[in-house]
Parts: structure tokens; sequence; C-alpha cells
């Protein structure tokens, strides 16, 4: 765990808690603090040093508004275990007017000072403040003190005396580079989860993997895996852009790029780093298509991908979903507005090579069409389940529209969340293609002090109704119908999007 270690006199508190300060009266006495600015005071302690992976954190916590200060706060408090992720109701929490006593005992609880004081009726006062961020900024420096002598004299610990032998007795100590010994290390660690999904990536790979989730880059617009050294896969390109236009398929193997082999000793990251470069250059791939070796060239262009595109194409409304990202929930609403303005009741979703993306984005764009107070999903943690229901009172009713999804093996996770939970709920929805890709699994990431970083598994989800969990559980379509290629590439002729027009 990483500690900022703060000492915020009175002529800082201002700069740091602007809404704090603002309640102070000219006795310099904090009047009418809430539990709320409690909590956003308590989390400027972690901020400066908390890595923006905690927005990825989800939240138990109900009566929370989306983008709020107290949302933030409670997400860096969660991140740095301050605080346990509760399925609590916060509509209350504006309301609670905080005293002296309660003030001491909630730092007690989230940063672990040892000041008490027992005085229901005193204000919070810069007194107070003063003693907590001393008490907490001695408690910090004795903490870093004994980590330092902990690590001088050893640990009975086995991966960190291995560490130390190799470090101090192995014949060529000398030669050995330490930090891609522990980064090798770590790696291993995560790849003996047996899970495809949980990675340790070291500071260079993490920053273009944490760069790849911005989609803000020059790329050839694909999603890649490597489930295995050495085998660098597409696993879907994006439709309509360089790399299918150029012939690239899904499961398609990349063993060379501009020449340059594809080997072991290469990481998932380096691969891509390789792909990546200026926009409008061309990237040399040699691929391999199961017994068929091909030389393709794709051009790069800059990657700001629109969450959802749509249009209208003859009788019916299309709306291409590229991926979850944060903020389509709130695209979704106006495709649907579009959609209702318009006289048409057949709507085609297309999610084919959508790989997901946010969970909780997905679960509010089922609350637009799933029945109020009905489940969408449930999700199992270490220690509960949490189902997710719907709060939203129909935006559309799915029962009045003829409604087709299309799918492929590049359809995953929250795409596969969106047409199992529609489909049981409305069973006469139709799906074009084949089977999905079958990832039901919920990942966060956690950064590190040194920039690396590790994406891990937290949770599982499984559909509504019977509870099945999605992984191997292929969601199978209801008319396979098969892509022809080279009408696609010749003529941009969409044999699936046909079909989806005239099923």
């Amino acid at each position: 765990m990483v500690f900022s270690i703060l000492f915020i006199n009175t002529s800082l508190i201002q700069a740091k808690n602007e809404t704090l300060t603002d309640k102070i009266t000219k006795n310099n006495t904090l009047k009418n603090i809430t539990l709320e600015d409690i909590f956003v005071y308590f989390s400027s302690f972690f901020e400066e040093k908390t890595p923006e992976s905690y927005k990825y954190i989800q939240l138990n916590f109900s009566w929370l508004q989306k983008w709020s200060r107290l949302e933030k706060a409670i997400q860096i408090l969660v991140y740095n275990d301050k605080l346990p992720n509760l399925k609590a109701n916060l509509k209350w929490i504006e309301k609670v007017n905080v005293n002296s006593d309660t003030f001491y005992s909630l730092a007690s609880k989230v940063l672990w000072t040892n000041y008490t004081k027992s005085n229901e009726n005193k204000r919070v006062d810069y007194y107070d403040l003063e003693l907590v961020e001393e008490s907490y900024r001695v408690l910090k420096n004795t903490e870093l003190y004994n980590k330092q002598i902990n690590l001088d004299t050893g640990t009975k610990d086995v991966l960190n005396s291995v560490y130390e032998i190799i470090l101090t007795e192995h014949f060529d100590k000398d030669k050995i580079d330490k930090q891609k010994l522990i980064y090798s290390a770590t790696q291993w660690l995560a790849n003996w989860t047996w899970d495809k999904h949980t990675t340790f990536f070291p500071p260079t790979e993490s920053k273009d993997f944490m760069s790849s989730l911005a989609w803000d880059f020059y790329w050839i617009w694909t999603f890649v895996d490597m489930p295995e050294p050495w085998k660098f896969i597409i696993t879907s390109p994006i439709s309509w852009w360089p790399a299918e236009k150029a012939g690239i398929r899904w499961w398609d193997e990349v063993i060379e790029v501009d020449w340059k082999a594809v080997t072991k000793e290469n990481s998932q990251n380096e691969i891509v780093g390789w792909i990546r470069w200026e926009e409008w250059t061309e990237v040399n791939l040699k691929i391999k298509r199961w017994t068929e070796t091909l030389e393709i060239k794709v051009k790069r262009e800059k990657v700001h991908m629109k969450s959802i595109e749509t249009k209208t194409n003859w009788n019916a409304f299309i709306m291409k979903i590229n991926w979850f990202n944060e903020g389509i929930s709130t695209e979704f609403r106006e495709a649907i507005e579009e959609l209702k303005q318009k006289n048409i009741k057949k709507l085609i979703i297309d999610l084919r090579n959508n790989w997901g993306g946010y969970l909780d984005e997905v679960v509010t764009m089922l609350w637009y069409v799933i029945p109020k107070w009905e489940p969408v999903a449930v999700v199992k943690y270490v220690k509960d389940e949490w189902s997710y229901i719907s709060k939203w009172q129909n935006l559309l009713d799915l029962n009045n529209y003829d409604v087709v999804f299309l799918q492929n093996s590049g359809t995953a996770s929250a795409s596969e969340i969106m047409i199992w939970t529609i489909k049981d709920y409305f069973p006469n929805v139709k799906i074009i293609w084949e089977k999905s890709y079958w990832k039901g699994s919920v990942q966060n990431i956690k950064e590190f002090f040194d920039g690396s970083s590790l994406k891990y598994t937290t949770a599982k989800w499984f559909t509504w109704k019977t509870k099945t969990w999605i992984d191997w559980v292929w969601i199978e379509p209801t008319e396979k119908v098969e892509l022809d290629e080279q009408k696609l590439k010749d003529f941009k002729i969409d044999t699936q999007m046909d079909r989806a027009l005239n099923i």
C-alpha cells in the first residue's frame, strides 16, 4: 500500500480543501461540517499519491451521485483500504453534522491516528485539524522507518528470502538486473493465477496499457491479446477501420511486425509498441491464419473512437456500439431518444468486435430498457454477491420493436451481459451470426508508485435469471450467417447486416 505523507498546516488547508474552509467562521471554528465534508477532507491525505485507476473502482454504496466530490473521495479511500466498500445508503450523509468527538473517532478509524476527545457539543476547529495531521505525519514516518528496517534485516517470507539470496550469494549477482528480477517474478505471480485476465505490467507496459484504455493514440484499430508467450493474437478488428479494411481478421496470429519476429522474449505491450507509430504511416504484418501465412500492410490512424454510432437504413434504426467506455450510458440514452423520434420499429444493435468495457455503464444502459426494480445482472465477489437492479422507468419498451443483435467471436464481457439480459426479458430478440467470446469476469486495475500496475479479476458476473456464469458458456445465435469477406473488402457489402435488415 502506498501512503501519501502530508502535514497540512492552517495555511495549506484552504488550498487542499476549499469546500471545507468555506465553512470557517471568523473565530476559526468549522461550522456545520457534514460527514461528506469530512470524507472529502480525509481523502485529501491520499489523493496526491493515488493513481488515476482509483476511478475504475465499482462502489457498492447507493445514493451516491456519479462524478460528485463525495464519490471521488470514497473511491480514493476505498482504493487505499481506508473504507470498506459497503452496500450502504448514503442519502443522509450530506445532512449529518460532525462534532469534535465524531471527528476524532473517524480519524482514528480512517487515518489510524491515536488522538481522542470526548466533547459532543464542541465544533471542529483548526486545533483539531492540526492534531490529527500531526498525528498522521508521525505515524507515517514511523511506519516507513520500520519498513526500511525490515527490508535491511530480511524476512522469513520465502519470496523475499530468495530475492535476497540471489542478490547477495549468487555467483553472477553483479550481472543481475534487480528491477527485471522483481518485475519478472511479479509477472509470474500474476500468470500463476491461471486467469488470462490477470496481468502485471511493468512501468512502460503499464503506461501503454493505460493509454490504450483512453483510446487516444495512433494504431491500426484492433483489439489484441497474448494468451501465451510468442502468441500475439488479433482478437477482433474494429469494424470499418484500418485493420479490417486491410484484411485482418479475428484470431489472426501476428508472427512478425515490420520484419521483426515475435518471440517468447517479447511482452504484449512491447509488440503493441512496435505497431504504434505516426499517423498515416504503414506497418507490415506477417499473419498466420490457420495453415496460411499472409503479409498485410495496414495504415495507422489516430484512435479516437465514438462509443455509439447511429444511422437509419431502410426501415431499421442501426446502433453500432463500439465499446462500453466511461459516459457511454449518456450516449445510449441520446440514441434511444433519437430512435423514439422516428417512425421506425426495427432496432439493430451491432456488438460485433465489441470487447466490453465498464460494467457500471452497461448496467445503467440496461436500466433504460429493463422494467423498473428487475435485476439486470448478478456479480459475485470474494465475500458476497451483488444484484444490479433496474432503477429507471422504461425509457424504451422493447416489446414494441423488432430487435436484432449482431455478434461474433469478438463480442465479449459487457456486450454479452447486454445481449443475455435483454434476451432473458425479451425472448423474441434475434441474434445473428456466430457464438460470442464467453468472458464473464470483472477486473480492477491497481497502479503502484513506480508506474507499474496490476490488472486482476475481482468478481464474476452471472445472468440474472439462471445465474449462469458466462465463461465457457457462449451465447448461441438465432441464425448463423457467414461474413463474405471478399464482398466486404471489395464492395463494402456487409452480408450479416444485410441479413439483419431482412430477417
